[in-house]
């Protein structure tokens, strides 16, 4: 018999003391923070990576269907790029490496960049760092990634949209006969549409094209979540250019169990979404097809999925904004990020 787990919210707290036994030693200068690009940057990058020789001979034959701008480690040797690590901005923001990249730092630049995925060949990856003072190129990485393996299954079926999806219609959980569960009560914070705005990573208007089958990860609090792709039409604020973004939503059904999180919005197939989005940084991985920097979750829950039709947002409270009045309140608190 399945269990039927109702999560309303969870709050977890650690509190870290420090202890030394010895005088510490001089702490070492830090490196200068690095600033977010601003759109003017971003669409910089884009034009010039597009328009570079070497790319645009690619894309005489090829189909590109993911532009994204991010940030990038790049190790050097004698002036050549010799090893590449794509990074989210909160892994570097502060100038200083990830301790999980192994990259000497003598050597290692921290570089922002363009990724171009191209669908023709097959899981071909284009990478254009940038030298952030001139806006130049500095290193371009090709990544070709032959299929391995006994041959693909058959692709899933398109929505209307021509996009390939897994066929499932939507991320709401509905008890069963004869599915039990327990209910872990709890509290959600309560967000106005400026705090959304202020801690959200993107903010975006789009369609749902694809959710893929619910799967059970390892990651407390989380125990089963369902991935939800969304095609983008707008990015009202972002620093990516992807066309395509994957959103975790706790909760779902596999065979074993079945997960619902109550504060957690529903999503259905094609629907127009209006979403303010943080990176999802907790560690699970992203579905087939996406990097992390791709890979979002919902920004105070439920609150930030508002009602959309027509340029209107309808937040949980039932307030109304329009696109336009959002678009103003993130250049109020964002400005020229």
């Amino acid at each position: 018999m399945k269990r039927l787990i109702i999560v309303t919210g969870l709050i977890l707290v650690m509190l870290l003391v420090p202890v030394s036994c010895a005088a510490p030693a001089p702490a070492p200068m830090p490196a200068p923070a690095i600033k977010t690009l601003t759109g003017s940057e971003q669409n910089t990058m884009v034009r010039v990576a597009l328009a570079h020789p070497e790319v645009s001979k690619w894309l005489e034959t090829a189909e590109v269907y993911g532009v994204e701008v991010g940030w990038s480690i790049v190790s050097w040797n004698n002036s050549e790029a010799t090893g590449w690590a794509r990074v989210a901005y909160e892994e570097i923001a502060d100038g200083s490496f990830p301790p999980s990249e192994s990259f000497p730092p003598e050597s290692t630049s921290i570089n922002p960049d363009v990724l171009l995925r191209l669908r023709n060949p097959p899981r071909m990856h284009i990478h254009i760092a940038f030298d952030r003072e001139t806006m130049e190129i500095a290193a371009i990485q090709y990544l070709e990634r032959p299929e391995t393996g006994p041959a693909p299954a058959p692709s899933p079926p398109a929505s209307s949209l021509g996009y390939p999806n897994h066929g499932i219609n939507t991320t709401n959980v509905e008890p069963r006969p004869g599915e039990s569960g327990t209910i872990v009560s709890g509290s959600m914070v309560r967000y106005t549409i400026d705090d959304l705005v202020e801690k959200s990573d993107t903010v975006l208007i789009g369609k749902v094209v694809d959710i893929f089958p619910s799967r059970q990860v390892d990651r407390p609090p989380w125990i089963v979540i369902t991935d939800v792709v969304i095609d983008v039409e707008r990015y009202l604020y972002s620093q990516s250019q992807s066309t395509y973004i994957a959103v975790m939503v706790p909760g779902g059904r596999t065979e074993e169990m079945v997960v619902r999180v109550s504060d957690q919005p529903v999503f259905n197939l094609e629907e127009e979404v209006a979403l303010f989005l943080y990176l999802q940084v907790s560690g699970i991985t992203p579905p087939e097809g996406f990097e992390r920097a791709e890979y979002y979750m919902v920004t105070g829950s439920i609150q930030g999925k508002p009602g959309y039709s027509d340029d209107i947002m309808v937040t949980w409270e039932g307030e109304r904004f329009t696109v336009s009045e959002v678009e103003q309140k993130i250049a109020s608190i964002h400005g020229g990020e």
